[in-house]
């Protein structure tokens, strides 16, 4: 949180992100800034970043990242706490619920991005999201949790295209897991609420 009240200096702070969440603020529209040495982005990320820009200084747009961090971890903790804890579950194999979050929030690179406006804690965010509902539809077969897991993984997709191997990861997943009769129905879901969520952000 202290890394987070800093001014940016980060590369990609000053380079890519924060100077296309400016560009989104001042012109009120997606525009091609063609003074970046940028590479085509998908914006869902900068257009979260946008408002936090527009609220207050280039840093507070750290704070976006600071709560994307945080949220994962806390995905991470209930995640472990629903697969761990039960009957018949000793209090040391609950406590093992805590480990996934631990292990993402004690690495240093992650507190480096937690403190800047890298689209990283977003990107990791949306995709722990897809997976942990993917994982609860596995486990409960409600199709609402395999549209959300579309949802979150082409919005991961629309933060960096990192995450199109995530969507095609869990589409194959979807396939192997369905079985025979709701295989079209998992798969046309997956697939709609990923490009619904996704396609968008993409095509701008």
């Amino acid at each position: 949180a202290w890394l987070a009240l800093y001014p940016p200096v980060a590369w990609d702070d000053t380079i890519y992100h924060l100077p296309l969440a400016r560009s989104l603020v001042e012109h009120g529209g997606y525009l091609p800034v063609e003074n970046l040495r940028v590479p085509v982005f998908p914006l869902l990320a900068e257009t979260i970043f946008a408002p936090a820009v527009l609220l207050g200084r280039a840093s507070t747009a750290h704070g976006v990242s600071l709560v994307a961090t945080l949220a994962t971890a806390i995905l991470l903790v209930a995640w472990g706490r629903d697969r761990l804890s039960g009957p018949g579950r000793s209090a040391a194999v609950a406590a093992w619920a805590l480990a996934p979050a631990a292990v993402w929030i004690g690495q240093p690179i992650v507190v480096i991005y937690a403190g800047s406006a890298y689209i990283e804690p977003l990107l990791t965010l949306f995709s722990t999201a897809s997976i942990v509902a993917f994982d609860s539809w596995r486990r409960e077969r409600r199709f609402a949790w395999l549209l959300a897991a579309g949802a979150f993984a082409g919005w991961a997709a629309a933060t960096k295209y990192l995450a199109l191997y995530l969507v095609a990861a869990l589409f194959v997943a979807a396939a192997w897991e369905a079985g025979r009769g709701l295989r079209f129905r998992a798969l046309a879901g997956f697939a709609g609420a990923a490009a619904l969520a996704g396609a968008p952000w993409c095509l701008l």
